[in-house]
């Protein structure tokens, strides 16, 4: 949505994937969401060149224990060790909610 949109020109680009999709919902709690995020993830990851860098979004809420056991930041937690598992060159953004027009 939002940050795709944000990002869009980074389609142009052809050393940056900016992986912007996915559950934005951290009260989302139907376990199919997330897994549907690891598999595009897990799609993107593969298709990267060498040289491609990947930008990938989590959140700041990594930070609160009041939620690090909701299945928001589990998963986010999860995807971010992905990415640093398999990605050669990548940039892990922790944002807070993002909010406004788009």
């Amino acid at each position: 949505g939002m940050m795709a949109k944000r990002f869009a020109s980074f389609e142009q680009r052809h050393d940056v994937v900016v992986f912007a999709l996915g559950v934005s919902n951290s009260k989302e709690t139907d376990p199919a969401a997330y897994d549907r995020e690891m598999r595009m993830l897990d799609d993107v990851v593969k298709e990267l060149r060498p040289e491609q860098k990947l930008v990938y979004f989590s959140t700041t809420s990594v930070y609160d224990p009041s939620v690090n056991d909701s299945l928001y930041i589990r998963h986010k937690l999860l995807a971010e060790a992905y990415v640093r598992k398999n990605c050669r060159r990548y940039i892990i953004f922790r944002v807070s909610n993002v909010v406004g027009k788009g």
